[in-house]
């Protein structure tokens, strides 16, 4: 599926509506928040003293996700672009059942 966002003049609009390549248009909407309910439903103080402003929200947290079928050759696992591995990551990449350490890489730190 390929797509794009665009800014477009009622004629340039119309000219792509026509066109026989296009099969949508669908306009931007502006959402409205629906609750304020978050930081209370997690548990969390919106306070500037709690510890979830104190970690930057989230900076730098090392996510682990289960997926018992990692394809590291997958662009997904492409690490271009991403920073070293956090210096607080203790872990090792184990090589295991087709699986080579030798695929770690910035991005897959671990399987």
């Amino acid at each position: 599926m390929d797509g794009l966002a665009a800014q477009l003049t009622e004629t340039e609009l119309e000219y792509l509506q026509k066109h026989p390549d296009v099969i949508s248009i669908r306009p931007d909407r502006k959402l409205q928040i629906q609750t304020t309910y978050s930081y209370k439903f997690l548990g969390l103080n919106a306070a500037r003293e709690n510890g979830w402003y104190q970690a930057g929200f989230g900076s730098g947290a090392i996510i682990g996700v289960l997926d018992t079928g990692v394809w590291p050759e997958s662009p997904s696992f492409n690490d271009h672009d991403m920073p070293p591995v956090p210096k607080k990551w203790k872990g090792i990449c184990q090589s295991g059942k087709a699986f080579n350490s030798s695929n770690c890489n910035r991005k897959l730190i671990d399987a």
